[in-house]
Parts: structure tokens; sequence; C-alpha cells
């Protein structure tokens, strides 16, 4: 079938004698002209992102997680500033400062820490470590400024231990030839530091397991404070004055509106638990926080796969059921569709599960589906729960070739490079090039499809020589993996063009 197409230039050739048949009323008779198209963009449905097999499915289970990696968050480093004295003989006149740093900076003063005052973005004045009454360090500092300088003097700090910035709550107006405080009672301020994380609070936390079977708090557990999965501060067990364990230890915020949650890990069980009451951050403040947690328990789930996937099993899928968010199973066995797994949890979650299909490269989600039942389980050997996953992606093709075996279109000569594309409604499902194979012209194209669903595409045709649209009667049948025709013997169509 080579140039089937040809058998139809009949029109074009009789043209010229049907033109000499005419009449003189016929004299201006002339090619039809069709509506023309300006060039289509037509590109074929996407599938979704391919997915990678998941590597933080599988929890562990009784005595299966260790010590926990909490690092808490570390603010970048601040550099040291280079803060100098001002010209004393521009700025005449002085006030005195003898300034104590709070209890947070005074434990890492070095030598090489800084503490100056700032009027405006200039700096007047820079102090000089002094030995307090106590033995302590505090900062003696004399501000420069005019006789008549009326504007409030701001008071900046340098940690160098910490690498950080500080900055004084309270301003006071300059006044020339007065001094603040003294060696015996120095001027104490609030010092709110310029870092990522300039709020800070110390928290004492006990925690309650008393509803556990067989479990107490013992060396080696950890209480940690959270930011979503960003840790924000945490404490090992250490005893208390009645010899009870606590967990001491400094949380930071980034803001003040932050809301925390605690986790546990207990060493006995080694396992972690999450204490999910909020919890907001009271700047320099100190608090006694008692958290009380129920054991994990164990729920049994046997379920299979939607009918949609079974045809697309595979070695590498895998499978996890989520509460929150978060996986919290294991695979115990799986038997071709059927999964068995084991879950943990609490009274009253919200389950839901995720299929990761190795073929389709895709992972399947359902929404919660289960709650949460101690000791309970959901299914059995016998009755396997279908799992509602929702399948409807465009995640399937099939291979299609088209060969156009007749057109009606005068003084119209189809060429390569002329484009087919397949549509279901609207959407645009796959598109080909024609191009010149043993002999004829062919159309290979891939077409895309929705997994489990009963589609069925039309056909669309664009000639660029003429900008010419054609449409084609006949409505294909879609099929996962399957072909329509093939590069030796393609599929012929007839084509109809849109005038």
């Amino acid at each position: 079938m080579k140039y089937m197409q040809m058998k139809y230039m009949w029109l074009a050739l009789a043209a010229p004698l049907f033109l000499t048949a005419c009449t003189e009323e016929d004299d201006h008779a002339s090619v039809p002209e069709y509506t023309k198209f300006d060039y289509p963009e037509w590109a074929a449905t996407a599938r979704p992102e391919i997915a990678l097999p998941p590597t933080y499915w599988t929890v562990a289970f009784g005595g299966g997680v260790e010590t926990p990696d909490w690092q808490p968050t570390q603010a970048a480093p601040m550099a040291a500033p280079r803060w100098k004295n001002p010209d004393m003989h521009v700025y005449p006149a002085s006030m005195t400062a003898i300034i104590r740093t709070s209890d947070y900076i005074r434990p890492d003063i070095t030598a090489d820490d800084q503490l100056a005052a700032f009027i405006g973005t200039e700096c007047r004045g820079v102090a000089e470590q002094i030995e307090g009454a106590d033995g302590e360090t505090l900062y003696l500092l004399q501000v420069k400024a005019d006789q008549s300088e009326v504007r409030e003097v701001e008071f900046r700090y340098y940690s160098a231990r910490k690498q950080e910035i500080f900055i004084a709550s309270e301003r006071v107006p300059f006044e020339a030839d007065i001094t603040m405080g003294s060696v015996d009672t120095p001027t104490e301020m609030t010092w709110n530091s310029q870092g990522e994380l300039p709020y800070y609070m110390d928290v004492e936390v006990s925690v309650d397991l008393s509803s556990f079977d067989d479990a107490t708090v013992a060396d080696g557990d950890m209480v940690a404070a959270f930011v979503g999965d960003e840790c924000r501060g945490m404490g090992t067990a250490e005893t208390d004055d009645n010899g009870n364990f606590v967990f001491r230890f400094r949380m930071w915020g980034r803001n003040v509106s932050e809301q925390f949650a605690f986790k546990y890990y207990t060493a006995t069980l080694k396992d972690v638990y999450t204490y999910e009451v909020p919890f907001y951050m009271q700047h320099t403040g100190k608090q006694t926080l008692n958290i009380n947690l129920d054991e994990h328990g164990f729920m049994d789930l046997y379920v299979r796969l939607p009918e949609t996937l079974r045809p697309y099993m595979r070695e590498g899928d895998d499978m996890a059921a989520f509460v929150n968010g978060y996986p919290c199973s294991i695979v115990q066995d799986r038997l071709q569709e059927n999964y068995m797994l084991k879950m943990k949890g609490r009274k009253g979650d919200k389950v839901s599960f995720r299929f990761y299909s190795d073929s389709l490269k895709h992972v399947f989600a359902t929404p919660d589906c289960v709650t949460y039942a101690d000791a309970g389980t959901w299914g059995n050997t016998t009755d396997y729960q279908t799992l509602p996953l929702e399948t409807a992606f465009k995640l399937v093709n099939m291979r299609a070739v088209f060969a156009v075996e007749h057109y009606e279109a005068i003084n119209t000569t189809l060429a390569e490079g002329d484009l087919l594309a397949a549509f279901v409604g609207d959407e645009c499902r796959g598109v080909a090039k024609a191009e010149l194979y043993d002999g004829q012209l062919i159309y290979d194209m891939q077409v895309v499809g929705t997994l489990g669903v009963n589609e069925e595409f039309v056909l669309k045709y664009y000639h660029p020589g003429n900008r010419y649209m054609f449409t084609c009667n006949k409505v294909f049948d879609f099929e996962a993996g399957g072909a329509i025709g093939s590069r030796n013997q393609p599929m012929g169509i007839t084509l109809q063009v849109i005038e």
C-alpha cells in the first residue's frame, strides 16, 4: 500500500478538463479553499512525576529503635564587629555607664567580648571590662556626644564564645556628666539576640509512664523539643533532689509564636513517643512540664490491592500504613496481591495507606480509612480488605501506528512533517509526525491512558502546507499496553477536511 492517497489525485488531474468544458458563465470557477488553522500546539498529557522506591516506610517495633541522633539546630555564627571609640574632640560631652550582662550571657564572657553604645548608627563608645564587687565581670562605658545631644543611646553586645550579637531592649536619652549604675549596683538590661534563633526558654520535663505495662524512665532516655522536624533543644535523663529522673534543657525559637512538640525516647523499650499537646515559647522564661504518655500498641492489618493494580505487581513494590503523614507499620507477609501489615499507634489514630508500584513508578494513596484499635485487626487471613487506593492517573500507554488510506481535500498532498494527534475529549493524549517508511507515510505514536478507566480516543490531523485541519470519524478504544497497527502494517484511516 504505497502512496495509496495518490489514487485521489484524479481530482487535481481532472481540473483542467473540467475548466475547459465550462461555459462562459463558469470562467471564474476556482479550486475550493478550506478553513485555515494556525499550527497547533499539540502535546501529549504528561504522566505524573516518576516516584523512587521509598526508603523510610518501614518502622522498627519493640527493641528496634536505636538511640536517635537528635541534634538541636544551631544558629549561624555572627562575625565579630569592629566597634571603635569616636573622636573625643568631635564629641566633648560624655555620660558614664557601668553595666552588668544577663544571666544568659555572663557564663560565656571572655576578654574578646565587646559592649558598645550607639546613637543612631554611629558608635559613641566602646566599654572596657572591670571587676565587680563580687569578682564578676562588669563593663565601664563612656558614651560621647555633643553637649546638646538629646537622642537615645542604644547598647549592643557581642559574645565571642556564642558568636552572637545582642541589643538591649532599654534605651536611655543621652545626658551629659551623669553616671548610670555603679560597681556595687551596676545597670542591668534585657539583651535580645540578633541571631537566627533569638528566643529561648529553659524547661524541666518530667515524664509520666504510669500507663505503661513494663517501663520506667531510666538512664539513656532522652527528651527533645521540635518545631516540625527541626530539633530545637534536647536533654538526657538526670536525677533531681528527690531522686526522680528529669530532663533539663534550653529550647530555641525563631519567633515567639512557634508551636513546639516534645518527643521522648525510652532506652528500655527502644522506642520514640510524641507528646501531642502544643507548647509555646516564653522568651527567657523557665517552666516545669509533666508529659503523660500512653504506651504504643499494635494492630494487624490484612489488606489487598484493588483489581486495577494487581496486573502491575512486581517484586520491588512496597506498602505501608500512615498516621498523620508518617509511616507506622511493617510488612509481615505478602501473598500475591495480599499484604499482612503490623502497625503501631494510639487509640483514635486515623490510618491511611500508601502503595508503591515499582512497574508504574508511582505511589498510590488512600484517604483515612481505618481507626486504630489497640490489639485489634482489620480483616483476617480469609477476608483481606481491599484498599480504596486512588488509581485514576495517566500512567499507562499503548502503541498506535496509522496510515491515511483516503482523504477528501482538493489540491492537497499529505507530506512528511504533517501532524496526527489522539484526543480523549479535548485532552491531547498522543502526537506523531508523518514519516516516510517503506514507501508510505506513517504516523507512529504513543497514546497515554488513565489507569483503570475505559477510554476512547479520536484523531485530528493538521497539514502545515495548506494549514488545513482534518478529522477522522472512527473512534478507537484505548487498551493499556496494547497496540493498533504496526510500522509494517499500519492501521488505515480516512480523513475529512474541516471546511
